[in-house]
């Protein structure tokens, strides 16, 4: 317990004096300790692992910043890597540490004692081995952790293992050849290209990050290391690391919307303006447990069923199952809805016309053709519904299946379906769908 202390009280008094001579720009002079860069620390070694003596009989430390993230999972194990500035040179290393690494803290400030600790490069990786927590002390918390290079021309990592080797680098305007659809960085090494030279992102499979979709271009930060052979590899910490541009899926998550679960719908938020969902068995032709119905006979306002989200990879199609929504006599006189979408938010709207409409009347075994309105195009038009009660009537309910093909709107997009005032009868809207832009 006294070395504890001891070491607790020795670790503050160094750093008190470390934060003034930083602030002052005066040379660190602490009598029995010695400071050291982690620049002049590195140059100790010379091919071959080196006990770290004293300097004289004054104990020997470092200092710098935590860059490593040791709770999201993709740090080298076992280790802490830290950088500090000297001389307007920042620096690198990795600290072997046997316990308790979910201590330190991206941005923490500290303090290492490391005479009698072995510096060595172990696959590729300079670190002071032989650490226990008990010689590491936080000076601070949350301090800026500084990029070292920000560059999009790789070759100047290749000779630069003295220079970048466990330091903040952000490798910008990056292509990212062969990725796939749905590929994410714990399923093998990705390769970031310049367009000449090539950088890989290696993650481990403990990695937070691991679950993280690929993109297929960006800017990617992360600690730099090198393989034992000299090879510069990128350990991205977190999702924060990846600023890029991501490959559409082939599908939207929870589309066909089919309104099945009470708000918020599995697709995202809806706003439901003079509309409901409603899952009543009166409600014949919902596909599913529930959809979607507007208002009814003599509306005072439009009835408006709205995205309040945006699909981020665009639409190539967009489709919907609408019809009449009972049997009542109200319900068969008839009505019509528009399809619109919106690229800023919601703010103005663009009238779409559907490719092809059709209609079944006997559970979707057979489908009839509908010819568009020339007059009113982009209307899907209800039709008004005689006798609508007796199965053998030809005009019982109908359901309507409308589809809009080869859009090509590229960029977030979010849609909604409006119907006006005016419209007698009201309308069901089922299993919404769109597909995401190529």
């Amino acid at each position: 317990m006294k070395k504890i202390h001891y070491l607790s009280f020795l670790i503050f008094v160094t750093a008190s004096f470390w934060m003034i001579s930083c602030e002052t720009g005066n040379e660190l002079t602490l009598p029995g300790q010695h400071f050291a860069s982690i620049e002049e620390v590195r140059a100790m070694y010379k091919g071959e692992p080196v006990t770290i003596g004293r300097e004289g009989d004054r104990e020997f430390f470092i200092g710098g910043i935590v860059i490593s993230n040791a709770g999201q999972g993709n740090n080298p194990e076992g280790k802490i890597i830290i950088q500090n500035q000297a001389n307007g040179r920042l620096r690198g290393l990795a600290l072997a540490v046997d316990s308790y690494l979910d201590r330190y803290k991206v941005g923490d400030s500290v303090i290492v004692r490391i005479d009698g600790k072995v510096l060595e490069r172990i696959d590729g990786v300079f670190q002071i081995s032989g650490l226990s927590p008990l010689e590491i002390g936080r000076i601070s918390e949350n301090n800026e952790q500084h990029v070292h290079l920000e560059t999009n021309d790789f070759s100047v990592l290749a000779s630069g293992v003295d220079i970048y080797q466990n330091t903040l680098v952000r490798l910008i305007s990056a292509d990212v050849p062969g990725v796939v659809r749905n590929q994410v960085f714990g399923d093998g090494d990705v390769t970031l290209s310049d367009g000449s030279n090539t950088v890989l992102v290696k993650t481990r499979e403990t990695a937070v990050v691991a679950n993280e979709p690929v993109p297929i271009e960006g800017d990617f930060t992360g600690i730099l290391s090198y393989t034992a052979t000299g090879e510069p590899y990128l350990a991205i910490r977190t999702s924060a690391d990846i600023d890029g541009e991501y490959m559409a899926p082939e599908f939207y998550t929870n589309f066909p919307e089919g309104f099945e679960v009470a708000p918020p719908f599995l697709s995202g938020s809806w706003v439901l303006t003079s509309a409901a969902r409603n899952a009543g068995a009166t409600v014949h032709l919902k596909r599913g447990a529930a959809a979607l119905i507007t208002q009814g006979t003599a509306p005072t306002t439009e009835s408006i069923i709205a995205m309040d989200f945006d699909l981020l990879f665009g639409a190539s199609r967009f489709s919907l199952y609408y019809g009449q929504v009972t049997t009542n006599n109200n319900d068969s006189n008839g009505s019509k809805v528009y399809v619109e979408y919106s690229q800023d938010e919601g703010a103005t709207w663009t009238l779409l016309e559907p490719s092809s409409v059709k209609y079944t009347l006997d559970q979707e075994q057979t489908w009839t053709q509908v010819t568009l309105p020339v007059d009113d195009p982009a209307a899907l038009v209800l039709e008004a519904m005689t006798a609508p009660n007796s199965p053998d009537n030809p005009g019982r309910q109908r359901l309507y299946f409308a589809e809009y093909e080869n859009l090509a709107i590229e960029g977030p997009v979010r849609f909604r379906i409006r119907k006006p005032i005016g419209t007698a009868s009201r309308i069901m809207v089922d299993d919404v769908f769109v597909k995401p832009h190529e």
